[in-house]
């Protein structure tokens, strides 16, 4: 953990939503500056993405997928 955050952190377990789990990282920095706050946001949620894929596990992010019933007759085929 970065030693710009307070060590008192608080621990829930995660919602899980239709197509996620939401995971909340609380916790109170020693800075009121703004720019250095963003970055030790930064450098705490990579060293988050560190811990779980050092774990094993992978982090996804977000993504769409469009149907289409139908496409255009007049649409040029690729194969």
């Amino acid at each position: 953990m970065h030693d710009r955050v307070q060590r008192n952190l608080k621990r829930k377990y995660p919602p899980f939503n239709d197509s996620s789990i939401d995971i909340l990282l609380y916790y109170f920095t020693k800075t009121t500056n703004w720019q250095e706050w963003m970055r030790i946001r930064e450098e705490n949620m990579l060293e988050f993405m560190k811990i779980v894929e050092a774990e094993g596990a992978a982090l996804a992010f977000p993504s769409q997928q469009i149907y289409l019933e139908k496409l255009p007759s007049d649409l040029p085929k690729l194969m």
